[in-house]
């Protein structure tokens, strides 16, 4: 331990009227994918607030401050360089604990390290702002023990881990009493939140994540041809087993029109060999292109250059990928899951199939190549959905100002 409270020896002061953003995923390289969305939030936050964002180091960065306007980043160390692997890999800290077992060994350093981070940047901070459930509960001790206010934003996996274990449904239940304001990005999971913890629903909030402008640009210039030789597919996501990737390339298997798809799978991660084993005993080397990890500016790009979006996901909060293909443009075809059925509405915005259900998914996609027009109306109705909702970062970030302010008048 005399290791981690080696590398956390500088106290630093954070500027008046500012906020403290607990985060296990920011992006800390250019390109990085990690967090994304937890940096478009904070890029689009009004100039007048300072914001500090103390997440994870990594193995693949060496800096110790990042600076970046109103943005302070600074990344805590602990574990050697080599060993900082619980964060910023796909998937996340739940899927690196899922992996060697000597990552688990660094999970008592890596939790107290943040708590020792987050106490030395919460000074002079107006507000906390943690980023999921385990980050909620650090937080809230840390916010206890400064009296500053704290908003915990929690996402699908919080609720869906919850369910399947004691330690995670204990670290949910303490996040949120000890939580001021607790945000969730779809209306599906506040929802399940209010119904499993009716005690502090009064706490919860729904504030769904926007789009970049970016994207909405794609979906302006848009022309949908009417017959095409190719479907090109897109997928975005880590490849890790949460989101189903094998369901996608078992549905290509059956479909009636194979050789005339093409799918980009467009992420990397743990799951990436046993996958291209699925390709070759699916035969499915002609179709199917490994785009492994992109940087973040080259996303609207790729989305530009295909014509439906698939997302297998079991389970899901409301995906930033999804609402990033609608404004594109892009149809998608989806599981029907909490949180994606929220903004995928049946031949209105897209098309969901039953979970576990490939066949299902084949057939949708053998529609699509059969009905050109059914591509383009979808693309349109799902364009329409993000101006009609005004699903962007600005208004997002504006609706988080609003929290923040509540929570530092009580």
């Amino acid at each position: 331990m005399f290791w981690v409270f080696y590398h956390c020896a500088a106290e630093l002061e954070m500027p008046a009227r500012a906020i403290a953003v607990l985060t296990t995923s920011y992006p800390l390289y250019p390109g990085s994918p990690s967090g994304i969305f937890v940096a478009r939030l904070l890029e689009h936050l009004p100039d007048s607030i300072e914001t500090s964002v103390i997440t994870p180091s990594s193995r693949k960065i060496t800096p110790s401050v990042l600076p970046g306007g109103n943005i302070r980043v600074y990344p805590f160390r602990y574990a050697p360089r080599r060993y900082e692997m619980l964060a910023h890999e796909p998937g996340g800290v739940p899927v690196a604990l899922r992996g060697h077992a000597v990552v688990k060994l660094l999970l008592p350093g890596f939790l107290l390290s943040m708590a020792i981070s987050c106490w030395r940047h919460a000074r002079g901070a107006d507000v906390l702002h943690a980023n999921w459930a385990i980050c909620g509960l650090v937080a809230g001790i840390i916010g206890r023990l400064r009296r500053l206010p704290v908003v915990t934003t929690l996402r699908g996996e919080d609720v869906t881990r919850s369910q399947a274990s004691i330690i995670d449904r204990w670290i949910l239940a303490t996040a949120l009493r000890l939580s001021t304001q607790v945000v969730t990005v779809s209306a599906a999971f506040s929802n399940r939140l209010c119904d499993y913890f009716p005690r502090w629903a009064n706490k919860i909030i729904v504030i769904p994540n926007g789009v970049d402008n970016r994207f909405i640009d794609v979906g302006a210039r848009r022309h949908i041809p009417g017959k095409r030789k190719i479907l090109k597919l897109i997928s975005v996501g880590s490849l890790i087993p949460r989101k189903g990737i094998d369901q996608i390339l078992e549905a290509l298997s059956h479909c009636r029109y194979c050789k005339q798809i093409r799918l980009n799978l467009v992420g990397d991660g743990p799951e990436r060999e046993f996958l291209e084993t699925l390709v070759a005993q699916y035969s499915l080397h002609d179709i199917v292109h490994f785009g492994g990890e992109v940087p973040t500016a080259e996303i609207p790009d790729l989305l530009a250059e295909s014509d439906v979006m698939v997302l297998a996901s079991h389970s899901e909060g409301r995906p930033n990928s999804v609402l990033e293909a609608m404004a594109s443009g892009l149809p998608v075809i989806a599981t029907n899951i909490p949180g994606v059925n929220e903004i995928i509405h049946q031949q209105e915005t897209g098309l969901l199939f039953r979970d576990g259900d490939p066949i299902q998914l084949a057939r949708y996609i053998d529609t699509l190549i059969e009905d050109p027009d059914l591509i383009r109306r979808l693309g349109e109705n799902a364009f329409r959905y993000i101006q009609d909702n005004d699903l962007v970062w600005g208004k997002t970030a504006s609706a988080y100002v609003d929290a923040y302010n509540r929570v530092a008048e009580v």
